[in-house]
C-alpha cells in the first residue's frame, strides 16, 4: 500500500497540552479499517494507555547510560490476549526535548485520528509511532509506504536520479552497520554549485541485514515516486529515506559516504584482422608441432625393423664363432 502525501498538517485543535513544546510536523498515518477494534475502557484500552505512558517516559535522556539520548524504544503492556506492542523512532540528529515532545504528541494524536483501532502507525518529520496487538519487533515491515516528492524538477533527470540512488545506497550500507542505524550525509558539488543531502534510518531493533534490506527497498522507490525531482522521501514502518538539494537535518551528525565506483567498461572487441591473425598463428604453431612428430614416427616405423634384423644377424654370427672355437678346443 502506497500513501502519497503532498500537504503537511501541523496543528490539531482537539489536542491540548499543559506545557509549551515543539509541535511536530505531521506527515501521515496508517490505521486500517480492517484491523480489529477495541472497546473504550476495556482491558486492551488500559494496556494501550499504559504503553503510551511508558514510551513517552522513555523518550528522554537515559541516566543509566551516561545521559545519552534515547531516540528509539520498544515496549509491551499487559498480557495475552490483551497485550499491546509498541515503539517509537525519533530522528537521530534531534535533541531529546524535540523527541519527547514528538512522541508525547503522537500518543495523543493517534488516538484522536485512529480511535479504537488495535493497530496503527503515525509519522511526523521528527518521529514516528507504531503499536499493534501482535508482536512486530525485529521484523522488517515495508508496507504501507508513504511517498513524498519535492514539487520542483531538475534538469537531466535520468542522470540525476542514477547519481542520487548510488549516493543513497552508499548511505544505506553505512547506516545498516552503524550502532544507531542512522546516517546523515552530504555530497558537495553534486552538481554545479549544488550540494546533495541524504538521510536514512531504521528502527534499532532490526539486524544490519534487515535494515539494509529495508533501506534498499525504500531507496528503490525514490526514482519511482520522486524521479526528476529536487528531493523526496519514502517512509515505512521500519525505515525511512530522504534526499534534498538543501540541508534539512543537523549537520553535526554528518557522515562521509562514498558511492560505489562505476563498473569498468567491458574490453573493446578485437578486430577481425587481429583475431584472424592470431588464429593463423595458432594454426601454424600446431602444424609446425604435429608434422615433425608424424615424420619421426614414420621413419621410426621404417628403420627400426631393419636395425633389429641386422642386430639379430650379428648376434647369430657371434654365437657361431663361439661354438666353432669351443669345438676346436675339445678336439685338442
Amino acid at each position: 500500500m502506497i500513501l502519497v502525501v503532498f500537504l503537511y498538517l501541523s496543528s490539531f485543535s482537539i489536542i491540548s497540552f499543559t506545557k509549551a513544546f515543539i509541535t511536530p510536523v505531521y506527515i501521515g498515518n496508517y490505521c486500517p479499517s480492517s484491523s480489529f477494534n477495541f472497546t473504550i475502557n476495556s482491558t486492551y484500552h488500559s494496556n494501550l494507555k499504559l504503553l503510551f505512558s511508558t514510551l513517552s517516559s522513555n523518550a528522554t535522556f537515559n541516566t543509566s547510560n551516561g545521559l545519552s539520548q534515547v531516540f528509539f524504544s520498544n515496549a509491551t503492556a499487559g498480557q495475552a490476549p490483551d497485550e499491546v506492542y509498541g515503539l517509537f523512532l525519533c530522528r537521530r540528529d534531534l535533541n531529546s526535548t524535540t523527541c519527547q515532545d514528538c512522541v508525547t504528541y503522537a500518543t495523543r494524536h493517534v488516538t484522536a485520528i485512529c480511535p479504537t483501532r488495535k493497530l496503527a502507525t503515525i509519522w511526523y518529520d521528527e518521529c514516528h509511532l507504531r503499536y499493534s496487538n501482535e508482536s512486530f519487533f525485529s521484523i522488517v515491515s515495508q508496507n504501507p509506504a508513504i511517498w513524498m516528492p519535492n514539487t520542483e524538477n531538475v534538469t537531466e533527470p535520468d542522470k540525476f536520479d542514477d547519481s542520487v540512488l548510488s549516493f543513497m545506497n552508499a548511505a544505506a550500507s553505512k547506516a545498516a552497520i552503524s550502532p544507531d542505524k542512522f546516517v546523515g550525509a552530504k555530497k558537495e558539488n553534486f552538481r554545479v554549485n549544488e550540494t546533495l543531502y541524504g538521510l536514512v534510518q531504521c528502527t534499532q531493533d532490526l539486524s544490519s541485514r534487515d535494515c539494509f534490506t529495508c533501506l534498499r527497498a525504500a531507496n528503490a522507490d525514490l526514482p519511482v515516486c520522486c524521479g526528476g525531482k529536487r528531493g523526496g522521501r519514502v517512509l515505512t514502518p521500519s525505515c525511512n529515506s530522504r534526499f534534498e538539494l538543501y540541508s534539512f537535518f543537523n549537520e553535526s551528525y554528518i557522515s562521509t559516504v562514498e558511492p560505489a565506483p562505476a563498473p569498468a567498461p567491458p574490453p573493446a572487441p578485437r578486430s577481425v584482422t587481429e583475431s584472424q591473425g592470431k588464429r593463423r598463428q595458432a594454426a601454424w604453431i600446431a602444424i609446425g608441432t604435429i608434422i615433425p612428430t608424424i615424420i619421426v614416427l614414420m621413419l621410426s616405423g621404417h628403420f627400426l625393423p631393419l636395425i633389429w634384423r641386422r642386430y639379430k644377424v650379428c648376434l647369430c654370427r657371434g654365437e657361431s664363432k663361439k661354438t666353432s672355437a669351443s669345438s676346436t678346443s675339445l678336439r685338442r
